[in-house]
């Protein structure tokens, strides 16, 4: 008799040659070796992670992105018009109101 085994809360099929009969459920990922290789060392990189690491990136990004926000809020008042010189793109950017909390001085934006 065939031996069947179950996944439906996951799983490795491990290692053996040619192929088996597979039991699909509904909104599964099937991924071939190289992606599964793949994800798992993505996995395996996230499972590395420190606290410190992840509240160092998202400083990082928070920083940046007040930066670039004070930085536009600067170039931009009212409306404006950008047309580039390769194909041509037309974009009209409306700035009504921008917020900083926590933000106590401009030299903080």
């Amino acid at each position: 008799m065939l031996g069947i085994s179950g996944y439906a809360s996951g799983g490795y099929t491990g290692e053996f040659d040619n192929g088996r009969l597979a039991i699909l459920h509904e909104k599964e990922l099937v991924l071939n070796q190289e992606d599964t290789k793949n994800i798992l060392a993505a996995v395996e990189l996230v499972r590395s992670f420190t606290p410190e690491l992840m509240r160092s990136i998202e400083s990082t990004l928070d920083n940046n992105v007040v930066t670039l926000i004070g930085a536009l809020a600067d170039k931009i008042s009212g409306s404006t018009s950008i047309a580039s010189t390769h194909d041509t793109i037309e974009q009209s950017v409306t700035i009504e109101r921008v917020e900083f909390p926590n933000v106590t001085s401009s030299d903080e934006i």
